[in-house]
């Protein structure tokens, strides 16, 4: 399955209306661990605390008209999007109810009900909710005092958004790389930036494994390092500079997700960790050109 950061969209504009219609789907809480690599946030810090009275706007709007300074904030304390989530679901007005979910929410959706089904007295009638279509703010208050419909439908977008990944490769606890904690450089010019972002990329050689999960374990700690460069400001660098290198980045994902997926299917590992070093050396050789031209 691929990040959901990969998904999404370059223009700003797009942004907000892209994360509410992630915030009413299935994978949430990938977005959330995916954010954390690069803001892990404050601990403690609750969604009113970081955006204040416009908590209310957001439910009423979405997120497309929060002002920008808090916009930032909340894209700072990715965490706060599974608080959000909730009370969306229980106090967002109609505008949440309009946004199309998509057709996993839905099979998780009916598979959580034949679950919970089993569960009734076989007196207690049963809608799936998949049926269920809310359209006012009043609906969402009168599943709220449903206790078994409540945890229906938090189970679902909730939980199965954080834990239902079962398809998904466990996330790394990264050490090295550019996903460590404060793994991207620190340098204030460019050519110093550049290379310092290649000598942490050259890390992936500090470390040989040979079995089929120690490979894609760390091919995939070097995916999450793509993530932390696409998702950072990169100041030192130019506008165009900056541009280039997520551009270039969003190629070397590409591979590794390739190589993930082609360890999965059984190819052979030396061959899988062999074409990782490659990419990384064409990575590395750019990063030192665009150095040496900065």
């Amino acid at each position: 399955m691929s990040l959901v950061v990969q998904t999404m969209p370059d223009d700003p504009t797009r942004l907000a209306r892209w994360l509410d219609e992630i915030l009413v789907g299935d994978r949430l809480g990938d977005l959330v661990d995916e954010l954390a690599v690069v803001h892990p946030g404050r601990a403690g810090a609750s969604l009113h605390q970081v955006l204040g009275e416009e908590v209310d706007v957001v439910l009423d709007r979405g997120l497309v008209s929060l002002s920008t300074d808090a916009f930032r904030a909340l894209m700072r304390q990715p965490h706060l999007f599974l608080e959000l989530q909730e009370l969306v679901f229980l106090n967002g007005a109609t505008y949440w109810s309009q946004i199309s979910r998509p057709g996993s929410l839905g099979l998780r959706t009916a598979e959580m009900w034949t679950a919970i089904a089993k569960r009734l007295p076989s007196s207690e009638p049963v809608i799936p909710l998949r049926e269920v279509k809310p359209r006012s703010r009043e609906w969402y208050r009168d599943v709220a005092v449903s206790l078994a419909t409540a945890a229906a439908i938090f189970l679902t977008i909730t939980l199965v958004g954080r834990f239902g990944r079962a398809n998904t490769p466990p996330v790394a606890s990264v050490g090295w790389g550019w996903s460590k904690n404060d793994g991207l450089p620190k340098n204030s010019d460019a050519r110093g930036y550049l290379n310092s972002l290649a000598d942490i990329a050259e890390e992936w050689q500090n470390q040989r494994p040979e079995t089929r999960s120690s490979v894609a374990m760390r091919v995939l700690e070097f995916r999450q390092g793509c993530t932390a460069v696409l998702l950072a400001d990169h100041p030192p660098l130019t506008i165009d500079q900056r541009n280039e290198l997520k551009a270039r980045c969003r190629k070397w994902a590409s591979k590794l997700d390739d190589v993930l997926a082609r360890l999965e299917n059984g190819e052979d590992v030396e061959r899988c960790r062999f074409d990782v070093d490659l990419t990384v050396q064409s990575l590395v050789k750019y990063l030192r050109t665009e150095a040496g031209n900065s």
